[in-house]
């Protein structure tokens, strides 16, 4: 390689560093707040950034006659659900999306009926140049208040992708209840069967009366002031904590992380309690011939069954 030849080389990598260098010393100039741009001009920039960016609050009242399963399904943000005595179901919305278009999709298809978020909404990242300097990251979240008749007794579907669910003071048929990655809250509610399942985040049920089916990958289960015929949890990666239930059948899986078990009635309990890696600790007494059972079982973890 001849001089000139290793002197283009050595510009070229300099050039590429500096510009580099110059990168990083914005972002971090950035977020510490000191620009190395002059106000005014990042100021005009954020507002062409973020000119298709808009705030939303609106509702929505729909008819459930002849409805006998209602899905609510947001890709990106938080669904609250509470009882009316009205006798229409009503759905307030709030939140910051991109511009354009309805955001909600209704569809009713027989006595199905489906609410959703609208698609093809993309994440941006952005910088908000106003004077706060804010990070924009996604911009669209969304939080859902849904309003279901008392009169409503049939199934109910929620789903978020990333966000929570929070139920409370509900009387349905069923519920089902699916977040990818967020908490998914169940309070004060009297359902025939409950189905809930979470990927990451925390399972927090409390005051239910019913049929409860729980699966956490990876979180946190925890339920209080259970009742009802049967209760099945499980979870991948985290603690498992049931106080006050009362049931006839309890089954418990964890593959790794501590199982506790705090029962409402101690009389007529027979146990099954497996710890493949870890301690069991009952103090209460098993009855062979009792009407209550309970199987346990954690691969990596401590068993612990108390009154």
């Amino acid at each position: 390689m001849n001089s000139e030849s290793r002197l283009a080389r050595v510009f070229i990598v300099t050039l590429i560093v500096t510009l580099a260098s110059w990168s990083f010393a914005f972002v971090f100039s950035a977020i510490a707040g000191e620009l190395p741009f002059p106000k005014e001009t990042l100021k005009k920039a954020g507002q062409s950034v973020n000119k298709n960016v808009q705030r939303v609050k609106e509702t929505e009242t729909l008819d459930l006659t002849g409805i006998t399963d209602v899905e609510v399904d947001v890709r990106s943000g938080d669904i609250e659900v509470r009882p009316t005595d009205e006798k229409q179901m009503r759905i307030e919305f709030e939140g910051t999306i991109e511009a354009g278009g309805k955001v909600l999709e209704i569809t009713r298809d027989g006595d199905e009926l489906e609410i959703k978020t609208r698609r093809g909404l993309e994440s941006k990242l952005q910088w908000d140049f106003s004077g706060a300097n804010n990070f924009i990251g996604a911009q669209e979240f969304l939080k859902l208040r849904v309003f279901v008749p008392r009169s409503y007794l049939k199934k109910l579907e929620l789903e978020v992708a990333s966000g929570e669910i929070d139920v409370r003071d509900l009387v349905l048929g069923e519920l089902e209840a699916r977040a990818s990655s967020g908490d998914i809250g169940i309070d004060k509610s009297q359902i025939d069967k409950v189905e809930a399942k979470l990927t990451s985040g925390n399972l927090r049920v409390s005051e239910l009366k019913g049929v409860l089916l729980a699966r956490v990958t990876s979180g946190e289960l925890k339920v209080q002031k259970f009742q009802g015929p049967s209760i099945d949890v499980r979870i991948t990666s985290g603690d498992m904590n049931l106080s006050e239930i009362d049931s006839k059948d309890v089954e418990a899986t964890a593959t790794s992380g501590d199982i506790a078990i705090q029962v409402k009635e101690a009389d007529g309990w027979h146990f099954k309690l497996h710890a493949l890696s870890g301690d069991v600790e009952n103090s209460v007494a098993d009855n062979p011939n009792g009407t209550r059972n309970m199987r346990v079982n954690a691969t990596s973890g401590d068993i612990t069954i108390t009154k």
